[in-house]
């Protein structure tokens, strides 16, 4: 028997606020390993003499790298012990061990910390996207998982103000520490929210993979495996944009607190470019949208190296911000009707666990840039990230009649 779509009022007025306050606290501490990255290299306690590039680049890949591979057992794990578990553990997890970061006095427990961190907050997202997507229905998967990015896109703006204000004025150890008591708290309350609610027969899809697998439709590897590996590629190859914060300290000598300021510009498209997308999407269909932005965010990398400080950045990284947030959410509500519901979160881990490649790249990245310039490493970026999508967005392209019947949805 067919699973009924939710009616949207239900899941829009009641669970998806919570999912979205979720999302933000999450990426509220997601975010800090990067941005702080100015403050954590001058940090004389982790070095004498301060850390080079390389070095400042296994603080971002260190969490990135646990975080990406956490995706994949932090999948496969959902969908066994179950979704809300993994949910509270990528909330509270992720601030009890960024209060350890805030503690930690030394390069390499540092390091550590951030393995953990990454490991812990590796199941939040194949747990949450499936109860979203499920819970909101077929036709509003995009808009729903859309509405689900503002609280991350949020997040992810205001934590470089935020923290950087607080590292300004007492150091990073702190920002990961203040940041951290809210979220933790905010964890505890969503895991008895998310026990206390009372299954519908979409929810009941998500949790029950027994009964959800008899309905649902069987993997479609050739999709998946196209998008999976454009992911991995681009976001490799888009490592280099770690390093923007310090390409604007070094190259137009900004001051560290300006540099994280400006790059949060990109971030605030997430707080309404999300929905936007998804909406879109649900009625012009995905592949369109998953093609286009994925090529322009190449475009973009590639003219960087061009463009001088002033305005010219920053109307170039709101574009960049709005891009983004706009093809992520379409992405992952394609990839929600390429998969069947019994491997559903363990498919969404390997895709988050792909889409964090940069966290591969970025010690390579940052030899490169030390070995050249900024210049050099924006132009090898760009231009083969611009290759890679259209080689694999051919691929999806070329299979779009068989993949619109499930998932284009028109008017």
């Amino acid at each position: 028997m067919a699973v009924k779509p939710a009616k949207r009022g239900s899941f829009f007025t009641t669970t998806l606020p919570f999912f979205i306050l979720a999302h933000f606290g999450h990426h509220l501490m997601t975010a800090l390993p990067v941005i702080l990255l100015p403050f954590i290299r001058d940090d004389r306690t982790l070095s004498t003499n301060g850390l080079t590039n390389s070095q400042v680049a296994w603080v971002a890949s260190a969490f990135s790298l646990a975080y990406g591979f956490g995706q994949l057992p932090g999948g496969w794990l959902a969908d066994r012990i179950g979704r809300r578990a993994m949910i509270a553990i990528g909330i509270f997890g992720v601030a009890i061990t960024g209060i350890l970061v805030g503690l930690s006095t030394t390069y390499t427990l540092l390091l550590i910390l951030l393995v953990i961190m990454g490991i812990v907050g590796g199941g939040y997202h194949p747990a949450a996207t499936p109860w979203i997507s499920a819970s909101a229905g077929e036709k509003n998967q995009g808009r729903a998982i859309g509405f689900h990015f503002v609280g991350g896109g949020a997040g992810f703006f205001i934590a470089p103000f935020v923290g950087a204000a607080i590292a300004t004025a007492w150091g990073w150890h702190k920002s990961f520490i203040i940041l951290a008591i809210p979220c933790a708290i905010f964890g505890l309350i969503f895991f008895f929210i998310l026990r206390r609610q009372k299954d519908t027969s979409n929810l009941k899809a998500v949790t029950d993979t027994h009964h959800a697998s008899t309905t649902a439709p069987e993997d479609r590897w050739r999709s998946l495996i196209a998008i999976i590996t454009m992911s991995f590629v681009s976001g490799s190859l888009g490592s280099v944009m770690v390093f923007f914060s310090l390409y604007l300290v070094d190259n137009f000598h900004v001051s560290k607190a300006t540099a994280v300021f400006v790059v949060a510009i990109s971030s605030f498209a997430g707080i309404w470019a999300g929905p936007v997308g998804g909406w879109i999407s649900d009625h012009i269909g995905r592949l369109p949208i998953i093609i286009l932005t994925s090529l322009i965010g190449g475009l973009i990398t590639f003219a960087v190296r061009w463009i001088p400080y002033g305005p010219g950045i920053w109307a170039l990284l709101l574009f960049s911000g709005i891009n983004m947030y706009m093809g992520a959410p379409v992405s992952e509500a394609f990839i929600m009707g390429q998969t069947s519901a019994r491997h559903r979160s363990l498919i969404y881990g390997l895709y988050y666990m792909a889409g964090t490649g940069s966290s591969i790249f970025a010690p390579l990245m940052g030899l490169l840039i030390d070995k050249t310039s900024y210049q050099t490493a924006f132009l090898i970026s760009g231009v083969s990230m611009i290759a890679v999508v259209i080689v694999f967005g051919s691929i999806l392209w070329s299979d779009r009649a068989e993949v619109s019947q499930i998932s284009d949805v028109s008017h």
